[in-house]
């Protein structure tokens, strides 16, 4: 069957799960999260076609010195019948299986889908839910509104104060901005203003998330060029 990944099979990981473990990095994700590990993985079309019988010939050549694998992407849901497929080969070989996805638990139940159905029985361990980028945040958060120029250096227009209520709180829908808040931290942006960025578009505005922890200075937390019709254009050859 065929199926979609980001990446080939990576072997003997240590960070995607419990004990050594083969990761099946899947192409594709609805969610977009703000800060994002592998934002590379959203788009439905980059990556490149396989299919899962290939897959599961080198998987039975290794997956005898690994615990088992993990699911990841990308969404692994996205394309849960081909996913199942080498899902049902890891648990017949008596290992187990992790996933990683952005959909929470009941939303996979609700869909009612018999191959997300068939994909959940399958699995042993699902890390769910979308990655908010507000839970890692200890201190304060900016946003800045800019665009890049014909030099594609970024131009800063404004600096926006995201207040938190209180420790637990991880909404974003407030931010603050006055002439206070420019005067008092344009300054301290002037690393990233100064900073050249790789584009091949200019007069595009970009959208960059900081992070202020109380530990340390300021810090990119996100940044990603938005086009938007009418103002980005290719950059001069």
């Amino acid at each position: 069957m065929e199926i979609r990944l980001a990446a080939p099979l990576q072997y003997d990981s240590i960070v995607d799960g419990e004990g050594m473990r083969i990761v099946l990095w899947t192409q594709g994700c609805p969610h977009n999260c703000i800060g994002c590990h592998n934002p590379s993985t959203h788009s439905f079309k980059d990556g490149f076609l396989t299919n899962t019988e290939d897959i599961i010939k080198d998987l039975s050549e290794n997956i005898k010195y690994h615990d088992g694998i993990t699911l990841s992407g990308g969404d692994p849901f996205i394309q849960a019948k081909a996913v199942n497929e080498i899902a049902s080969y890891i648990k017949s070989e008596g290992k187990d299986v992790w996933a990683y996805t952005g959909y929470d638990f009941e939303q996979l139940l609700k869909s009612n889908n018999k191959d997300i159905n068939n994909l959940l029985s399958n699995i042993d361990v699902l890390v769910d839910g979308k990655f908010i980028l507000e839970e890692f945040i200890d201190g304060e958060e900016y946003a800045i509104d800019a665009y890049y120029d014909k030099n594609g250096i970024p131009v800063i227009l404004n600096i926006f104060q995201h207040p938190f209520l209180n420790a637990k709180d991880v909404k974003d829908r407030i931010y603050i901005m006055s002439t206070g808040i420019m005067i008092k931290y344009m300054s301290k942006f002037a690393m990233y203003r100064s900073c050249k960025v790789t584009t091949q578009l200019v007069y595009c505005w970009l959208g960059v998330l900081f992070g202020a922890p109380q530990r340390g200075n300021l810090h990119v937390a996100q940044g990603r060029a938005k086009g938007r019709p009418g103002y980005c254009r290719p950059s001069p050859a």
